[in-house]
């Protein structure tokens, strides 16, 4: 599965009752106050506002492609898009 626009939210979860585990991961890439092409990341527990990080890039296409290797990973660790 890829996915080639991040512009809009992607958001993944990943759920194990066994576990007491119930997580979710947001990816976008956009551009801050000054233009800047950057990669947003929201993660944390289910019902929570949970952590936010933002990484400046050196291009748009920087940002796009650490965002789809970020998926990625993700998704090889059991995360389903929601």
């Amino acid at each position: 599965m890829t996915y080639q626009d991040l512009t809009k939210p992607i958001l993944i979860s990943r759920v194990d009752t066994a576990r007491n585990m119930a997580r979710f991961y947001e990816i976008e890439v956009g551009y801050d106050l000054f233009c800047n092409p950057v990669l947003i990341r929201r993660w944390g527990r289910i019902g929570t506002n949970g952590q936010m990080k933002i990484d400046v890039a050196a291009s748009l296409n920087e940002a796009e492609e650490a965002g789809r290797s970020l998926l990625a990973r993700k998704l090889g660790r059991g995360y389903l898009v929601r």
